[in-house]
């Protein structure tokens, strides 16, 4: 469990309400991660939600073989930088994540349970919707941004 005061510092939580605030920080926590950590790997299955509030992570599409694993071959497709969400995945249907989340610069983030999360906004619509259109804006800012990535490549 964290402070809700926590959450309240990050505009991505900015939809809740007080009682709201309680509930989430009661399926939080805090975590210290170091550089070269992996936070979660591409098609792991999406458990948590984070909140970056310090340090750096770089998100990576990874390729691999699904007969040999050691053949794999990794792309960065983004970056999360402090007060930002990262692992949307978890709370998309099918919940896998989409990439590997690595920890470039050590730091701390905010791990929130995403089963508990998805349990109240299957409790509460205004909450849900709320939820979703946070990580609808924020997939499309990064979509957005591999985009403009996909496209520096192409022209390189």
């Amino acid at each position: 469990m964290i402070s809700p005061e926590l959450l309240r510092r990050y505009p991505f939580f900015g939809f809740m309400n007080e009682e709201q605030f309680q509930k989430v920080a009661m399926i939080s926590e805090e975590i210290e991660l170091d550089e070269g950590d992996v936070v979660f790997e591409s098609d792991a299955a999406g458990d948590a939600l984070y909140m970056l509030m310090s340090g750096a992570v770089e998100l990576h599409y990874v390729v691999f073989d699904h007969i040999n694993t050691e053949l794999r071959k990794e792309f960065q497709v983004g970056e999360i930088n402090p007060g930002e969400a990262f692992g949307l995945s978890a709370v998309i249907e099918p919940r896998k994540f989409t990439a590997m989340a690595k920890m470039t610069a050590s730091g701390e983030a905010i791990r929130v349970d995403a089963n508990a999360l998805l349990d109240m906004c299957r409790e509460d619509s205004a909450f849900g919707y709320g939820l979703m259109t946070q990580v609808a804006r924020a997939t499309m800012e990064r979509l957005g941004f591999t985009r403009t990535q996909l496209a520096a490549a192409w022209n390189a």
